[in-house]
C-alpha cells in the first residue's frame, strides 16, 4: 500500500516516474486486480491519510505503468495533470535524449482562450519565450494539423503581433499546393498596410518572379532595369516608364501604301472594347506626303491616304482605357491626404523637413523611433 501526505508542488515531479510499490497486482493488459481490500481505496491510487488515525482514503494521485496522474486515472505521460498548476519559480521542461517533447501544453476546448500553453507578462518580459542555441533546431514551434487553424498567431492591440529577429527576421513558408509562404492583411483604415517593409539602404521587398497587383500600383519612380545589352557582366540598362494623367494605351506600326496612295490597317478586336478618345500620328518614311486619316476607327480599323503608292507610312494610336475596372475606378490626378498622413511627406528631406515628417512616421510611429535608436552596425 502506498501512503502519502500532502506535498509541495516540486515533489509531485519527484512522484512522477518514481519506483513506487502498489497494493494491487496488474494483468499484462494493465487490469487491476484487488490484491487487499481497503475501506475507501481503490487499486492504482496513491493513498493519503483521511483522518489522524491512519485511516486511508484515495488521494488525487494515480499509477499507472509508471505514469503518475494528478486528477486523472489515464495518465499518459510520466506526469498527468488535468487542470491547471501554478507555479512561484516557474516550471521547466528538459529533454536530454535525441527526442522528445520538454513541455507540452493540450486543449480540448471548442472556444477561444481554451489554451494548450498560455503565457503572460507583466512589465518588459517576455510571455512565451523560445530559445534555441542549434543551427538548425526552433526556438518556438507552432503546428496546426487540422487543416484550417493557425499554428503560430500573435494579437495585439497597438504593437506587434509576431516579431522575428534575425538573418531572416521572418520566414514563411508553403509546401501545399497553391498556398501562400506569407500572409499579410489590413482591412481598417484607408491607410493600413497589409504588407510592410521597410529599407533606408536596400530594398523594402524583393520578389524573385513574378508579381501580381489586383489593385491601383503606387509609386513615384517606375523604370525597367535589365542587364546592358552591350555589357551585362557590368552594367544596368535603366528606362523610366512613359507618365500620362490618363490611363493611356500606346499602338504602333508601320504600313505600305497601295496604287491609290491608300492603306487600312486592322487592329485586334478588341480594340474598342479596351479603347476610347483616340489620337492619331502619322509620318511618311523617305519623302515627304501630305498623309492624313481618311477613315478613323470603326470596326478595329483605320484608312490612312495622301500618300505615293508604294511609300512607307509609321503610324501611333494612342487610347484611353475604358474597360470595366477602369470605369469603376476613375482616375483622380490630384488626392487630399487621409487626415493620418495630412503634414507628412513621400520624401521629406525634399522640402526641407526633417525624416520624422516622413510617411511611415504616421503610420507607426512607435516602430520608426525603436529604429532610429537601434545600434547601427
Amino acid at each position: 500500500m502506498k501512503h502519502i501526505t500532502r506535498l509541495p508542488l516540486l515533489c509531485l515531479f519527484c512522484l512522477a516516474g518514481a519506483s513506487l510499490g502498489s497494493s494491487a497486482s496488474t494483468t499484462n493488459e494493465g487490469e487491476a486486480k484487488s490484491a487487499a481490500a481497503t475501506p475507501g481505496v481503490n487499486a492504482g491510487f496513491i493513498t493519503e491519510f483521511a483522518d489522524d488515525f491512519g485511516s486511508l482514503t484515495n488521494s488525487p494521485f494515480f499509477d499507472s505503468f509508471g505514469n503518475v496522474g494528478l486528477w486523472t486515472t489515464t495518465p499518459s505521460a510520466t506526469l498527468d495533470v488535468n487542470g491547471s498548476i501554478a507555479a512561484n519559480s516557474g516550471m521547466v521542461g528538459r529533454i536530454f535524449g535525441p527526442a522528445g517533447i520538454g513541455m507540452w501544453g493540450e486543449s480540448f476546448g471548442s472556444s477561444a482562450g481554451s489554451d494548450g500553453v498560455h503565457g503572460v507578462a507583466h512589465g518588459p518580459a517576455s510571455g512565451v519565450a523560445g530559445v534555441n542555441d542549434s543551427s538548425s533546431g526552433v526556438g518556438v514551434w507552432g503546428q496546426n494539423t487540422s487543416g484550417g487553424g493557425t499554428g503560430v498567431y500573435g494579437i495585439t492591440g497597438s504593437g506587434t503581433g509576431v516579431s522575428g529577429t534575425g538573418y531572416n527576421g521572418v520566414s514563411g513558408v508553403s509546401p501545399v499546393s497553391n498556398g501562400n509562404g506569407v500572409v499579410g492583411t489590413a482591412d481598417v483604415g484607408g491607410a493600413a498596410y497589409g504588407v510592410w517593409g521597410l529599407s533606408s539602404s536596400g530594398y523594402a521587398g524583393f520578389f524573385t518572379g513574378r508579381v501580381n497587383v489586383t489593385g491601383r500600383f503606387d509609386s513615384p519612380d517606375k523604370h525597367f532595369k535589365i542587364d546592358h545589352p552591350l555589357d551585362p557582366a557590368n552594367k544596368y540598362m535603366v528606362h523610366a516608364s512613359v507618365e500620362s494623367s490618363e490611363r493611356m494605351n500606346i499602338y504602333n506600326g508601320m504600313t505600305t501604301l497601295d496604287e491609290s496612295g491608300e492603306a487600312t490597317v486592322t487592329l485586334p478586336e478588341w480594340f474598342e472594347a479596351l479603347n476610347r478618345d483616340f489620337r492619331y500620328q502619322l509620318t511618311s518614311v523617305g519623302a515627304f506626303a501630305p498623309i492624313y486619316i481618311a477613315e478613323k476607327i470603326k470596326d478595329h480599323r483605320f484608312k490612312i491616304a495622301g500618300g505615293q503608292p508604294g511609300m512607307e507610312v509609321s503610324w501611333q494610336v494612342a487610347g484611353v482605357r475604358h474597360d470595366a475596372y477602369a470605369n469603376a475606378n476613375p482616375m483622380q490626378v490630384e488626392e487630399v491626404k487621409s487626415d493620418l498622413e495630412r503634414g507628412f511627406y513621400l520624401h521629406p528631406t525634399l522640402f526641407g523637413q526633417p525624416e520624422e515628417k516622413g510617411l511611415e512616421w504616421a503610420h507607426d510611429p512607435q516602430l520608426m523611433r525603436q529604429l532610429k535608436s537601434a545600434p547601427q552596425k
